[in-house]
């Protein structure tokens, strides 16, 4: 290739995009369909109960709580709501919409993050292998495609690393105009920590890349920028909290481990994020894929969290293209000459798409949530005949607090604590004598279980405790009258 073929390949990194816009519809639109044809599963999760209870709870009180206003066990505890804007968004759009708006908001949430995905990397590649990525991406993060507020947090997220990553392959100064992003996924989910670090990383890059008088000019703009982004993140209700709360919930290793999004991946079973890392190391082996140092630093960073962590598999699949489509495009050429004008019918004609979609399943059967996790024929059938404080299990905090129940535990586990959580799982294991110290420490006036716990067992042969309800979901028991000498 002669050096002007090659000038002319490299100065089309970062600026193509033909036909980028209707590709980005076509990922939106996957998407939105997949979600959609979900349905009910994307409900499938306790936490989602909990979000939208908190978020009724601050449009009730218009103000974000700084104290637990939830469970019994740790009432007017601190409690740092960094979720707080999600819940709000999640709290109003099922008031207005029911269960169903809930999963439409969703299926947008994760429509937007996939159209801006194809839409950046479009910028580098061919179009068409954009759509590939992205739909790799919705592939790999599909098991923790649920209705809770990291979902929605996706576009800024995407907008975020993009926006670097752009910038980036441009040469161009730090993108102050992404801090009022910044400033929006800080509200919205926790996982903005990782944009900072992220941040830190492509600064570092900037610097280094840049040459003699050059280098110390653009070391305080990026450090600038990076002030700043910090600042952005501070701008939530949890201020400082806010920022720390990552650093505390990543510290507590006992409870994290108890939960099985929290945990490695489990690869005996077939993990979508081992399609993402075979892909990528097929591309090492067969194509000699070279990948410059520093982005080779942010792809370990992201492996190491998606081996971490069940549910940071998203941020890998998501992530990774954004981090890596400027050295494809270096080493295998970027995409045709941008299009002037190619946004409107896309548009107008993914929007019809979107509405004829979200009009057919509003028109579909009934919502279907998971029983596992919402104890409704429990409570219906033991009201007026339990009292005290209620012992429950963790998958069944959630639904608790959406109908108005004081829970023992739920899974806001930041809240409650390696210690106690410690506590509670030896209890529900039914180990030693865990289960009747912990009633009897606090005061426990009936149980809501699941059938298979080792506890549900135990207080069938405990004395003082009777059985009084058991269904596929969940078993009642309540404290009786102590046993006569």
């Amino acid at each position: 290739m002669t050096d002007a073929a090659r000038s002319g390949r490299l100065l089309k990194i970062g600026t193509g995009s033909n036909a980028a816009e209707a590709w980005s519809w076509a990922a939106a639109l996957l998407g939105y369909g997949a979600l959609l044809a979900a349905g009910g599963r994307l409900l499938n999760d306790p936490d989602t109960y909990w979000h939208i209870a908190a978020g009724r709870w601050m449009i009730e009180h218009r103000m974000v709580p700084s104290q637990d206003p939830f469970s019994y066990t740790f009432q007017g505890a601190k409690w740092v709501p960094h979720e707080w804007l999600a819940e709000l968004i999640l709290a109003a759009v099922q008031g207005a919409f029911g269960w169903r708006g809930v999963i439409v908001a969703t299926a947008l949430a994760m429509a937007a993050s996939l159209g801006l995905l194809t839409w950046f990397l479009a910028r580098n590649l061919a179009p068409r292998y954009a759509l590939v990525l992205a739909m790799m991406g919705l592939f790999v993060a599909s098991p923790h495609l649920l209705a809770r507020p990291h979902v929605f947090a996706m576009p800024a997220m995407i907008l975020w690393v993009g926006g670097l990553a752009l910038e980036r392959e441009k040469a161009g100064s730090p993108p102050w105009r992404l801090l009022p992003v910044m400033i929006l996924w800080a509200n919205l989910h926790g996982g903005y920590s990782l944009g900072l670090v992220l941040a830190f990383l492509f600064a570092v890059e900037a610097i280094v890349a840049a040459e003699g008088a050059e280098r110390l000019r653009v070391g305080r703009a990026w450090a600038g920028f990076l002030l700043l982004a910090v600042g952005a993140a501070l701008f939530t209700p949890n201020g400082v909290d806010g920022l720390l709360f990552p650093i505390h919930l990543l510290g507590m290793k006992a409870s994290l481990a108890a939960i099985n999004e929290w945990r490695s991946p489990d690869f005996q079973h077939f993990q979508p994020i081992e399609f993402w890392l075979l892909a990528f190391v097929l591309g090492i082996l067969v194509l000699g894929l070279r990948v410059p140092p520093l982005r080779i630093l942010m792809l370990l960073l992201l492996v190491h969290l998606a081996l971490s962590h069940e549910r940071s598999a998203e941020l890998l699949g998501l992530l990774g293209p954004l981090i890596m489509a400027g050295a494809i495009a270096r080493q295998f050429g970027g995409p045709p000459p941008r299009s002037r004008g190619a946004w409107a019918l896309p548009m107008s004609f993914g929007a019809m798409l979107m509405l004829a979609a979200t009009g057919l399943f509003a028109m579909a059967g009934e919502v279907r949530r998971d029983p596992g996790i919402a104890p409704e024929a429990a409570l219906r059938a033991v009201a007026g005949k339990v009292s005290g404080n209620l012992f429950n299990a963790y998958e069944f905090g959630g639904y608790l607090i959406f109908e108005g129940h004081q829970p023992f535990i739920d899974g806001r586990v930041d809240l409650y604590g390696d210690d106690f959580f410690g506590d509670y799982n030896k209890a529900v294991d039914g180990l030693g004598d865990a289960l009747p110290g912990l009633l009897d420490r606090h005061g426990i006036g009936w149980t809501l279980l699941s059938p298979q716990s080792p506890a549900a067992a135990l207080l069938d042969l405990l004395p003082g405790w009777e059985r009084i309800y058991r269904d596929g979901t969940a078993v009642v028991h309540r404290r009786g009258e102590k046993p006569t000498p």
